[in-house]
């Protein structure tokens, strides 16, 4: 169960996390061959979704989403902020318990009014679990009086494009102006330079004066060949490098 002790429908929602949500079919046939239907929506641009039996009622629901990416992020924050906060959970579950008996579910429009229903709470609730985890996934570490903001490891800190106003706030907030992320800390499309991704988030700290390492452990990310020859280039700049280890990424940041 998700959220231990909350109530919840008699289906088995399972959730997927892909390396890429494009091309379907790495994935679609995959689950069809064992009785899920695909269900074409625009959300397909964020999260697929499928089910069997292919008729209500229902007995399996799966969304697949992009592993690190927006929707994950979400999801897990919200099921992780119902877990630590007993009181949510409650107003959680008497909120599907009213809607439950409103409507009739027999059909495809019944149940996305129902899912409609509960968008405000969970965005309420999403909004607050990602502004909290925002502020302790990214930390002050003083060593050897050299003063780093650095990301916890296997936190999703950049999503998007925006959110390198998260580092540029915690670096701000603890007046030191270098920063320390891993691979994890980031996506996939930060490491392949045709994104674009790479280009904005260092750019938006170069204008605030952080200069920024990232921790790669050997086979943790694959990075496009563009991406290999900015880094090349980079070594020229003193705002951006990338190591295998936290050690090496600390002792870089150290020099002046």
């Amino acid at each position: 169960m998700a959220v231990p002790g909350l109530a919840a429908k008699a289906i088995i929602d399972i959730q997927v996390s892909v390396p890429s949500l494009q091309p379907l079919d790495a994935f679609g046939p995959p689950l069809e061959a064992i009785g899920y239907l695909h269900v074409p929506h625009a959300d397909d641009a964020f999260c697929p979704f499928f089910h069997r039996p292919a008729d209500w009622p229902h007995t399996h629901h799966v969304h697949v989403v992009e592993s690190g990416g927006g929707e994950e992020r979400r999801t897990l924050a919200f099921r992780d902020y119902l877990r630590a906060h007993a009181d949510a959970a409650r107003e959680y579950e008497r909120l599907k318990r009213t809607l439950a008996a409103q409507s009739i579910a027999t059909d495809r429009e019944s149940r996305e009014a129902y899912a409609r229903a509960k968008a405000d709470f969970i965005g309420r609730i999403v909004a607050t679990a990602l502004s909290e985890r925002g502020r302790t996934a990214l930390s002050l570490v003083e060593e050897s009086g050299v003063r780093v903001v650095e990301g916890a490891p296997n936190e999703p800190l950049m999503t998007r494009m925006d959110d390198a106003s998260r580092v540029i706030e915690a670096c701000f907030s603890h007046r030191a102006w270098l920063a320390l992320l891993y691979a994890s800390n980031l996506t996939e499309r930060f490491f392949d330079l045709s994104s674009g991704d790479a280009g904005a988030i260092l750019q938006k700290l170069r204008n605030y004066g952080v200069r920024l390492a990232v921790v790669c452990p050997p086979g943790s990310v694959q990075f496009s060949s563009r991406f290999g020859e900015m880094l090349a280039e980079e070594h020229r700049r003193r705002d951006f490098r990338v190591f295998e280890t936290r050690a090496a990424a600390r002792e870089w940041l150290s020099q002046s």
